[in-house]
């Protein structure tokens, strides 16, 4: 019975991580072939100023990431000519301020900005992961800047609007399927314990609540800066 209980929340636990590849539309979103970084530890960079630093280039499995609350993150981003792409998407909803820009064919940049600091009426799209649409004829190169309080990793990802949209869907079906099933988890081993006395079932509880916070945190489509925000 102990064992039974924890293979099932270990599983819980990473599928949480390893089971979105799998979802409808992931096959038709992918992470782009040429992404850069460039760090400013200074925050004098502006987006005029791109074509003039060096961006380093990242590896496939490489995470990206904020490390420092001081620096900003730039990404550039060029998008596969061969592939129908006019949405950006980033996995993470903890990250406080996100800027994407775009050249136009007269030259301007168009901004987008999102991120947690901002309302869900505030964004592209209602959701607490970012979709970002931009406009697939005006350029192929996308600049994206992050900056936030707090260390976090995330993907980046492109692809065409509508399969961003159900991966994103199916994203958040997967963690309200796996939170249920660790919130029943937690009944079950409260009411074992209430009835057995015995305090393994206790550590069970607290290690199900504790998953569940976490979920909440890393991935959850809810926080209190967006319930504060209405």
């Amino acid at each position: 019975m102990y064992l039974k209980n924890y293979i099932l929340l270990v599983v819980l636990f990473m599928s949480s991580f390893f089971g979105y590849s799998g979802m409808p539309g992931a096959e038709r979103i992918y992470r782009p072939l040429d992404l850069s970084l460039f760090v400013d530890s200074i925050g004098s960079i502006q987006i005029s100023d791109v074509d003039h630093i060096a961006f380093s280039s990242l590896q496939d499995d490489d995470r990206l990431g904020v490390v420092n609350r001081d620096y900003s993150y730039w990404y550039r981003v060029l998008i596969d000519s061969s592939k129908f792409s006019n949405a950006i998407y980033i996995d993470q909803a903890n990250i406080d301020s996100i800027w994407v820009f775009q050249k136009q064919t007269s030259g301007s940049w168009s901004t987008v900005i999102e991120g947690k600091n901002y309302p869900f009426n505030e964004r592209s799209f209602s959701n607490s992961r970012f979709i970002i649409p931009f406009e697939p004829n005006s350029g192929s190169e996308i600049f994206i800047k992050i900056k936030s309080n707090y260390q976090t990793s995330f993907n980046i990802m492109v692809g065409d609007l509508r399969s961003v949209m159900e991966y994103d869907n199916n994203l958040a079906i997967l963690f309200v399927l796996v939170l249920g099933v660790i919130l029943a988890m937690i009944g079950y081993n409260t009411f074992i314990y209430l009835s057995v006395q015995e305090w393994v079932y206790l550590i069970y509880v607290i290690q199900s609540l504790l998953t569940a916070v976490l979920q909440v945190v890393l991935i959850g489509p809810v926080s209190y800066t967006h319930l504060r925000a209405h």
